[in-house]
Parts: structure tokens; C-alpha cells; sequence
């Protein structure tokens, strides 16, 4: 049995259908050859009218490869590589221990079939830690990576944190993806350039993520213990999908105007939903206007002074929250209802119970969230009120007790 017959059998254990398109697959590439270098072990040398450089090291692409992963960061667990060439960097990839995850894309199926013909790969292709992203399969590959580290409890919302990870790009990659094979659809430079566009965005928010997981899971694990009881006793997100429905919602935020139209919204009291931030709770509070609903997720004990010295409204305004909110919040309603906030602990309390709390889109501010709130409830249309978006000499409300924000301030300098 020859080599790719035998990678074929073991593909077709895990990617059956991929497995059968390779046998039916040409593996001859326009402007590739196969060689042997001087350590006997093929290597690929693209050669054209205009070209004749290799795309591997000709004394031994084994070798070169091994290095390429052994130079890896010892705090990477996760490596993409784009472009297999003869297949040793994947080889590599799988003997490193460390990685826990290695997402190996080929965008050209003929390409991939030529180094299963190469390279034993039986032991990589059967490992559950490598995932293959073959042809016009490829475009999976930025799904697959949300579905892997995705750590929220709503599959539906996304909260990004990639492990520490590396990209490797082959050289094969430079080859044109206009190949002489009738199974080359993908344009590999195009298909390059927007899967790079897209990991960077997963990277940015993967980073903005686990910078606020770094600073906060500890609190927010304490407050969610405390919380515990809470939770059994409030509702869920979840059942308020559809509650607004036919009503106008009004988002009620703490920025500066809201100041000057507490008479309009007050006068929109009953003929609608309010949905107010924590922060301008107070202000609605000391004008007279009993909110629907406020919505609250701060952890830390900064966020008590928006609920502090105030007649309460804990009867007729009901608390939308996230778990790991303050503890010293939640008693303040008799109405709660809870949503996830990607927590470890939460997800298994969620599992546990059979209970889908349900999710909010969390990015930002607490203003985000209580749009995605009315959204989900069905209002419509969706009044923001207080929702400024640049400051002039005041961040928030007067109601809210904050300080006033210099020229050369920003949120989390004042």
C-alpha cells in the first residue's frame, strides 16, 4: 500500500467525505516539482519560465521544519499552520506536547493531496488536537476557531479568548492559485488575505476579553458564591424575549442630556419600556420616573454609590443582572432576572440546573447591553435617551454623582 493510500485510509476515519474527494483529486501542480534534497527526503521547488527557487530547504526540509517549531514560544498552545508543503511541518507540530491545538489550513485540495502522497502522516491525522481545513473548506476555519474558544454559555454570543498562539506560513503558499488542476477553486491569495483580516479581529477581541478576566475573575467568582441564592430566586433573560413586544423601548443611559429631558421621558412613563443603566438610576429616581427595568453588571463596590441613598423603586422596577454583579445589589428587587456572563462557575450551575439563563451581547458599556435587552424584548422603535457619545465637561448625569471629565481625560482616567 502506498503512502497516500495509507494517509487516505486514516483520513477517511475522522473526514470521510474529504477523504473521498482526495482519491478523486489530481495531484500533479502547475509549477511545482517534487525533488529529492540531499538528505534524501523530498522537497518542492516551484519552477517556472520565471522562476526556479525552492519552497523548502534543499539539504533537509525535515530538519528545517523541526526547528521552525521547536523556535516556538514555550507559552504557545495553539499553532496555525497555513500551506503544508511536503507535510513535515505538520509532523513537527504534532510531536511538540505543548500544543494543545494545531489548525492546519491548505486552501488548494491538490495541494494537500500531492503531500499526503509524500509524507506519512497516520499519527497527526489521527490526533483529536489536529483539525484539518482543506480546499474550499477553509473558509471554516475562523468558525471553528469561535466554536473552540468560545467561552460564554450562549453559543449565540461570542466571548472570544484564544489560547496564546502562533501562525506558521509555508511557502507554498506563494504559488499561484491558479493551478493547471480542475480541483483548485480557491483563491489562495484572496482566501490568505481575508482569513488574516479575520483572525485579526478575533485577536483583538480575544485580548480585550482576557484583559478584563485577568483583572476581574476572582471577584466575579466571590460575587457569584454570594450571589448563589439570588439566582436561584430570579428568572431568566432568557424569558423575557418578546415581553416588550408592540411597545416603544426607551434606553435610558447616563450621559450629561439626560438632564435636560427627564420631563419627556417622564411623561413617556407607562406608554413604553424603560430600561435604565445603573448609573442614571438615581437621576430617574429623584425626578419621580419608576423605571421598568434596570440593568446592572459592574462587580466592583465603585458601582454601590448609583444605588445608595435613594428611595428605592425595588418593588415595581425589575433587576436585569449578570451574577457577578455586587452582592449587596440583588436584595435591593424583589423582580430579578439573570443572564450569563461566560464565568466557568455560571456554566456549570447553568448545566447543572438544566437552566438556560440566556445572554445579552456584552461589548463595552452597560448601554450596549440594555439595547440588546430591549432588541430581544421586541421593542420597537428604541429611544435612547442620555446616550451621548463625546463629553463636553461632564461625563455623566448630574444624578449620578460623578466628577466632571477634563479635556485630556478619558473614561478610565477620571
Amino acid at each position: 500500500m502506498s503512502i497516500l493510500e495509507e494517509n487516505l485510509k486514516t483520513l477517511h476515519q475522522r473526514w470521510p467525505e474529504l477523504a473521498k474527494r482526495i482519491g478523486n483529486a489530481t495531484v500533479q501542480v502547475n509549477g511545482l516539482v517534487v525533488q529529492a534534497s540531499k538528505s534524501g527526503k523530498p522537497y518542492m521547488r516551484m519552477q517556472t519560465a520565471g522562476s526556479n527557487m525552492p519552497l523548502e530547504n534543499a539539504d533537509d526540509p525535515a530538519a528545517e521544519d523541526k526547528f521552525v517549531v521547536r523556535d516556538l514560544d514555550a507559552k504557545t498552545k495553539m499553532v496555525i499552520i497555513k500551506g503544508g508543503g511536503s507535510g513535515y511541518m505538520i509532523k513537527s507540530a504534532h510531536s511538540n506536547k505543548n500544543l494543545e491545538k494545531i489548525i492546519f489550513i491548505e486552501p488548494q485540495i491538490s495541494l494537500f493531496a500531492l503531500m499526503l502522497g509524500i509524507t506519512d502522516l497516520r499519527r497527526p491525522l489521527s490526533d483529536e488536537r489536529v483539525e484539518i481545513f482543506i480546499g474550499d473548506q477553509s473558509k471554516n476555519t475562523i468558525s471553528r476557531l469561535k466554536s473552540l474558544y468560545n467561552y460564554g454559555t450562549d453559543p449565540g454570543r461570542l466571548l472570544m479568548i484564544l489560547p496564546f498562539y502562533a501562525v506558521i506560513r509555508h511557502p507554498v503558499m506563494l504559488l499561484s492559485s491558479k493551478s493547471s488542476s480542475s480541483s483548485a477553486k480557491v483563491d489562495g491569495q484572496a482566501f490568505e488575505e481575508a482569513f488574516d483580516a479575520e483572525l485579526e479581529k478575533l485577536r483583538v477581541v480575544s485580548e480585550r476579553n482576557k484583559a478584563t478576566l485577568d483583572r476581574f475573575l476572582e471577584i466575579w467568582r466571590d460575587n457569584l458564591l454570594e450571589n448563589f441564592s439570588a439566582l436561584l430566586e430570579s428568572g431568566t433573560v432568557e424569558s423575557l424575549s418578546g415581553a416588550g413586544k408592540g411597545a416603544p423601548g426607551f434606553l435610558v443611559a447616563a450621559g450629561p442630556s439626560l438632564d435636560k429631558n427627564l420631563d419627556a421621558l417622564k411623561a413617556a412613563q407607562g406608554k413604553g419600556v424603560i430600561a435604565v443603566v445603573d448609573t442614571a438610576y438615581r437621576t430617574l429616581l429623584m425626578h419621580g420616573i419608576t423605571p421598568d427595568i434596570v440593568v446592572s453588571l459592574d462587580a466592583t463596590e465603585e458601582n454601590l454609590k448609583y444605588f445608595e441613598d435613594v428611595k428605592s423603586s425595588g418593588d415595581e422596577t425589575a433587576l436585569v443582572m449578570v451574577p457577578v454583579v455586587h452582592p449587596i445589589i440583588p436584595p435591593l428587587f424583589r423582580k430579578r432576572f439573570a443572564g450569563t456572563y461566560g464565568h466557568p462557575l455560571q456554566r456549570w450551575i447553568a448545566q447543572t440546573l438544566k437552566r438556560p439563563f440566556g445572554s445579552l451581547l456584552v461589548s463595552g458599556s452597560v448601554s450596549t447591553i440594555a439595547y440588546d435587552l430591549l432588541r430581544m424584548m421586541g421593542s420597537d422603535p428604541i429611544v435612547l435617551v442620555g446616550m451621548d457619545l463625546s463629553y463636553g465637561t461632564a461625563k455623566h448625569t448630574k444624578g449620578a454623582g460623578s466628577s466632571s471629565a477634563g479635556r485630556f481625560d478619558t473614561m478610565e482616567t477620571t
